[in-house]
């Protein structure tokens, strides 16, 4: 297995995802945010490895600026250094806040739910033919809607810098 095969392993996209909100608002690849500006912010790549911790108990890894989890991962483990402190439980995951609702009908009625069903039938189905002038409202509206999904990141922010060097790249 090759290390970087290891590394997109062992890096917990979905915990960095949820644990960073400004990471996944800015739409960009988590394992390529970690590995050009996360370390360097001081964020850890899974609940299991303290970045901080790593560097400030290695200087000597601080001092040749390599990434922590990287070095860690080809050389740290097997030199016995400490992925985070002893005393340091692995961090929680926080999952995003679900709603409980007792019933499926009270699912469906939810605004939410609507939007999905109206997104995903055809255009007849969910407003009859006697109500042409809707019909078409409803079409103008989705394609608005398809519009305003696509997502950018927030202006001068790191996460938004990686994205732009990505279309950027994506280009050539």
């Amino acid at each position: 297995m090759s290390e970087i095969e290891t590394l997109s392993l062992l890096f917990d996209s979905a915990w960095y995802l949820e644990t960073y909100q400004d990471v996944a608002s800015a739409n960009c690849d988590p394992l390529e945010h970690y590995l050009a500006f996360g370390y360097k912010e001081g964020r850890n790549p899974n609940r299991f490895f303290n970045t901080h911790f790593y560097m400030t108990a290695y200087p000597d890894i601080a001092l040749c600026h390599l990434n922590p989890f990287i070095h860690y991962i080809l050389y740290g483990a097997s030199e016995g250094r400490l992925p985070r402190s002893p005393s340091q439980p692995p961090l929680p995951f926080i999952p995003r806040e679900k709603t409980s609702v007792q019933s499926t009908d009270e699912v469906l009625q939810t605004p939410i739910a609507q939007e999905v069903l109206i997104d995903e039938l055809p255009t007849e189905m969910i407003i009859d033919d006697a109500q042409p002038a809707k019909v078409e409202a409803t079409k103008q509206a989705k394609s608005v809607k398809a519009k305003k999904a696509i997502r950018k990141p927030a202006p001068h922010t790191k996460a938004s810098i990686l994205a732009q060097k990505r279309k950027k790249t994506a280009k050539i």
